[in-house]
């Protein structure tokens, strides 16, 4: 009879249980062929231009070119597959540095959200990065493609909004 009318009360350790928390995965993919990348711009601006008010105009060589520079953007492309994580230690890294050098919390934030790099082959560099490794990487990038980086870290690190919608939908019972 106790043990029938005893509490049913077990324990657990909530910071074990919170270590476990699944944050966003994301990829992005940025390209290191900035020549090609340029002409296949500009090109599609011709074709563009020249398409313009012709009934007759014959896409055929400029499809061949883009696919060209296509594959050679395709070729030098780099895929940085990133996770998230806990928002006290995106702010304990933020905390490290001061406004003037919001560079180095940028380079460390993209390091620790790295998990891999797969290039166009699907040959995969799991190394673990350092903000050191991310400002290098920085330096010979163009500055948009890093930006392409730094906003799909953003993405995963400043996602808490998603899960505050999910739980105002309803999500949480």
């Amino acid at each position: 009879m106790d043990e029938a009318t005893a509490p049913n009360v077990s324990t657990f350790d909530v910071l074990s249980f919170i270590d476990q928390t699944e944050y966003p995965t994301d990829t992005v993919s940025i390209f290191t062929d900035v020549k090609a990348a340029h002409e296949y711009i500009k090109l599609n601006e011709e074709m563009d231009a020249a398409s313009a008010g012709e009934e007759k105009f014959d896409p055929a060589p400029y499809e061949e070119r883009l696919a060209e520079l296509g594959e050679k953007l395709k070729v030098s492309s780099l895929t940085f597959e990133l996770r998230g994580f806990a928002p006290g230690i995106v702010q304990a890294i933020m905390d490290k540095y001061d406004d003037a050098d919001e560079g180095g919390a940028d380079a460390e934030l993209i390091a620790r959200s790295i998990i891999a790099v797969l290039n166009a082959k699907g040959e995969r560099d799991g190394r673990t990065w350092s903000a050191d490794d991310v400002l290098k990487l920085r330096e010979r990038l163009a500055e948009g493609q890093y930006m392409k980086l730094l906003e799909a870290v953003a993405g995963v690190l400043f996602n808490a909004a998603v899960f505050d919608r999910a739980v105002d939908a309803g999500f949480s019972g």
